[in-house]
C-alpha cells in the first residue's frame, strides 16, 4: 500500500450575506392571569368638616328606678292632671290630655312601650276643650277621644284618622258638664258616659268616627259623678259612678245601644270609681270609700257585689286587669303614686307597692297593659308639673322578682 497524500488546504470562509427584512408582527396572544394586589398606599389628607346638620326634637327624658322606668311625656307646666291612656293598634301607648296654656286637647303616640319618646299633636283647640277625656280604640282600630268642652259644656269626640293620631276630626254630642269615659260597644260602636245637668247620660254612636249618636238618661239629676264604663261577658255596658249623696251605683245596661239601664246601689263612695270587666266575666270597681275599696259583682248586672278595702286612703283610681288575669289598680295616697296588684279574681287580697315616691304625684292616673304583657301607667306628676308615664318591669308592677 503505498502512502497517504497530502491534504490540501481548506478554502478562505466565505462573507455572510446583509441580513433579511423583518417580517410582519403575529396576532396578540392572550391576557394572562393578573397579577398580586401591590401594598395599599398612604392615606391621602383628611376632608374639610361638613356643615353641621339640623337638631332633632328633643325626645322625653326618662329615669329609671329598680323595676320600673318612668318618662315625661311633655316639658314641665305643659300637661294638666287630666289625662287617659289606652294602647293602639299598633302596640304603642296613646294618651289624650289637656294643655292648659292653650286650653286644648292633645294626644302623644308613644314611639315605644316604654314611652322614652312621643309624637305630639293638638287635636282640638277651639275654646276651652280637652278636660275630662277618655280614650280607647274604635273597630277600625283608630283612637275615639271623649272629652268636655268648658267653653259651652258640651260632649265632644275626636275621631283619629290615622294610627299614630297626628290629625282627627271633632264633633259635639251634646251636654255635659263633666266625668266622661268611652269604651268600645259589644257592635264595634263606642259607648260615652258623662255627667250632665240631667244626671248620668249615655251616648251611643251611630258610627265609627262617633259623628252622631243617640243619648240616653240613664240616672237622674245629681248622679253620675266619677263615672266609668266597661262591657260585660254578656257584651252589655255596665257603669259604675256616684251620686251626690257618696252613694257608689252601678248601671247595667238593658241593650247593646244602653237605652233603658238597671240601677243598683252598692255602697258609700268617694272621690273617684273605675270599673273593668275580670277575667271571670263580671265587673270589678275600684273605688275610694273611705280608704282604697274593691267591689267584685256577684252577677253580670251587679246588682250585688263583694267588698274588700285594699289600702287606708286612696283619692284618684284606675283598674285594668293584667296579662295573669288579675287586675292591677293605681292610685294616689299621700301624695305617692301607688299600684295594688290582686291576688285572686275578686281581689279579697292584693300585694301593694309605692312607684312614684315623689311626694306629690299620682293625679289622674290611667292604667293599661303593653303590648309586651306588662303594666303601664300615665299620670300627672305635680312635683316635676308633667305627664309621666310608668312602665312596670313585671306582671307585678314591684321592684324585683326571680323566675325560675
Amino acid at each position: 500500500r503505498g502512502p497517504r497524500g497530502f491534504r490540501g488546504k481548506r478554502g478562505r470562509k466565505g462573507v455572510r450575506g446583509p441580513t433579511g427584512v423583518v417580517g410582519p408582527t403575529g396576532r396578540r396572544g392572550a391576557t394572562g392571569s393578573n397579577g398580586a394586589t401591590g401594598p395599599q398606599g398612604a392615606a391621602g389628607p383628611t376632608g374639610a368638616l361638613g356643615a353641621t346638620g339640623a337638631t332633632g326634637p328633643t325626645g322625653a327624658s326618662a329615669s329609671d328606678r329598680a323595676g320600673f322606668s318612668r318618662s315625661a311625656v311633655e316639658a314641665p307646666g305643659v300637661a294638666s292632671a287630666t289625662s287617659s291612656m289606652t294602647i293602639g293598634a299598633d302596640g304603642m301607648p296613646l294618651i289624650s290630655y289637656y294643655e292648659p296654656e292653650f286650653q286644648s286637647l292633645w294626644v302623644a303616640h308613644c314611639s315605644d312601650v316604654r314611652c322614652r319618646s312621643a309624637t305630639k299633636k293638638a287635636i282640638d283647640g277651639l275654646g276651652d276643650v280637652g278636660r275630662d277625656s277618655s280614650i280607647g280604640i274604635g273597630a277600625d282600630g283608630l283612637g275615639l277621644v271623649s272629652y268636655i268642652d268648658y267653653s259651652n259644656f258640651q260632649l265632644k269626640v275626636a275621631h283619629c284618622e290615622n294610627t299614630v293620631c297626628s290629625a282627627a276630626t271633632t264633633s259635639t254630642l251634646g251636654a255635659g258638664s263633666s266625668a266622661t269615659s268611652l269604651v268600645a260597644g259589644a257592635d264595634g260602636l263606642a259607648l260615652i258616659t258623662r255627667r250632665s245637668t240631667d244626671g248620668l247620660e249615655v251616648s251611643h254612636c251611630s258610627n265609627l268616627a262617633c259623628s252622631e249618636a243617640t243619648t240616653t238618661t240613664i240616672d237622674g239629676p245629681s248622679t253620675g259623678s266619677f263615672n266609668s264604663i266597661t262591657v260585660g261577658a254578656d257584651g252589655l255596658g255596665l257603669i259604675s259612678y256616684r251620686d251626690d249623696q257618696s252613694v257608689l251605683k252601678v248601671a247595667h245596661c238593658a241593650n247593646v245601644a244602653c237605652s233603658a239601664a238597671a240601677i243598683s246601689t252598692l255602697g258609700t263612695a268617694g272621690a273617684s270609681t273605675s270599673i273593668v270587666t275580670g277575667s271571670d266575666g263580671l265587673g270589678l270597681i275600684a273605688y275610694t270609700g273611705p280608704g282604697l275599696k274593691v267591689a267584685h259583682c256577684d252577677n253580670a248586672s251587679c246588682s250585688s257585689a263583694t267588698s274588700s278595702t285594699v289600702d287606708t286612703g286612696a283619692t284618684d283610681v284606675t283598674a285594668t286587669v293584667g296579662a295573669d288575669g288579675l287586675a292591677l289598680i293605681g292610685y294616689r295616697i299621700g301624695g305617692n303614686l301607688k299600684v295594688a296588684h290582686c291576688s285572686n279574681i275578686s281581689c279579697t287580697a292584693s300585694v301593694v307597692t309605692t312607684v312614684d315616691p315623689a311626694g306629690s304625684t299620682g293625679f289622674s292616673p290611667s292604667a293599661t297593659i303593653g303590648v309586651d304583657g306588662l303594666p303601664v301607667l300615665g299620670y300627672w306628676d305635680a312635683s316635676a308639673n308633667t305627664l309621666e308615664v310608668m312602665h312596670c318591669s313585671n306582671v307585678l308592677c314591684i321592684p324585683y322578682t326571680r323566675s325560675r
